[in-house]
C-alpha cells in the first residue's frame, strides 16, 4: 500500500469518517498524479490557485510548496479536518459548495473534483476569469468535451466548453490512484482560457441558447430552432431569421462553434 494510502486511514480514524459515495468521494493516494498535476499546471510564484474538492490536502500540500492556495470543499468534516492539518499562512479554505459560492480572484486551478459535479463544474468556469486549469475528470466525459461535430459525445457542454477554452488531454490516471477506486477511467485535462471561435455578444444568452438548441441536435438547425425558440427569448423574428440563414439544413450537431456563435451573434444584431 502507498504511504498516502496509510495516511488516508489514519486520518479517517482521527476524524471519524469514510468516503461518501452521495458526494462522489474517491480519494487520490497517489503521490505520483499529485506531482503530474502540479508539474502540468506550470505553476509560478506569483500564481494563486483555486483547489476544488481539497478533500484530505494531500494534493493541497503539494500545491502549497509552489503558491498560495485557496482551496474548496463541502463537507463539513474534511473542511475540518483541513483547517487542523494544513497550517499555512498561503492557504485560504472555503466552505461550501463551488457552484454557489463567491470566490476571489485566482489565476489558475489545479483540482480532483467530485465526479458527481462535472458537467456544473464545466459551466461556472466558462463565466470565470483565469488562465489555465489541470482537473481530474472521467476519461469518457473528457472524450465528450473534446468531441468533434458529428461525433456522438458532441454536446452542448462539448460547445461551451471549446467556445471557452483549448483543451488537451494530459495524461490518463489508473484506477489503483483513488481510494475507493472509481468504477471509470479517469483523464488529467488541460484549458486555457480562450476564445478562438469568436465571441458571442451576451454569453449567457449564449450558453443558454445552446443548451435549449442541443435538445434537438439530430435535427436541422431550422427545426431545431423552431422547437427550441419557445424556451428563448430572442424576438418575435428569430425563426424566421433562423429559418432564411445559410446554415438552415444544417443538423444541429454537424454545426462548428464558430457557426454557432455566427448564427446567435445574427440573432443579437435583430
Amino acid at each position: 500500500m502507498s504511504e498516502l494510502f496509510n495516511r488516508l486511514n489514519e486520518l479517517m480514524v482521527k476524524y471519524g469518517f469514510r468516503p461518501r459515495k452521495s458526494l462522489s468521494q474517491n480519494f487520490l493516494i497517489d503521490a505520483r498524479v499529485i506531482l503530474a498535476l502540479v508539474e502540468s499546471a506550470g505553476l509560478k510564484p506569483s500564481d494563486r490557485v483555486l483547489e476544488i474538492g481539497s478533500g484530505t490536502g494531500f494534493l493541497t500540500q503539494e500545491l502549497l510548496k509552489h503558491c498560495p492556495v485557496i482551496g474548496i470543499e463541502s463537507d463539513p468534516v474534511l473542511a475540518e479536518l483541513l483547517r487542523k492539518e494544513i497550517v499555512s499562512d498561503s492557504f485560504e479554505l472555503l466552505e461550501g459548495d463551488f457552484l454557489k459560492l463567491s470566490l476571489p480572484s485566482f489565476s489558475k486551478i489545479v483540482c480532483a473534483p467530485p465526479y458527481g459535479i462535472s458537467s456544473e463544474l464545466m459551466g461556472r468556469l466558462g463565466g470565470l476569469s483565469f488562465d489555465s486549469a489541470v482537473m481530474l475528470l472521467q476519461s469518457d466525459f473528457v472524450a465528450k468535451l473534446m468531441s468533434y461535430p458529428g461525433m456522438h459525445g458532441y454536446n452542448a457542454v462539448s460547445v461551451m466548453a471549446q467556445y471557452s477554452f483549448e483543451l488537451e488531454e494530459v495524461f490518463r490516471v489508473p484506477r489503483e490512484a483513488f481510494f475507493p477506486k472509481p468504477s471509470v477511467m479517469t483523464s488529467g485535462l488541460f484549458l486555457k482560457s480562450a476564445r478562438a471561435h469568436g465571441t458571442a455578444r451576451n454569453e449567457p444568452a449564449f450558453a443558454h441558447f445552446i443548451k435549449e438548441l442541443f435538445r434537438f441536435k439530430n435535427k436541422n438547425l431550422s427545426r431545431a430552432f423552431k422547437d427550441a425558440a419557445p424556451f428563448m427569448d430572442l424576438g418575435k423574428n428569430s425563426v424566421s431569421i433562423v429559418s432564411a440563414h445559410p446554415l438552415a439544413g444544417k443538423k444541429v450537431m454537424q454545426l462548428e462553434v464558430h457557426e454557432l456563435v455566427n448564427v446567435f451573434n445574427e440573432l443579437m444584431k435583430k
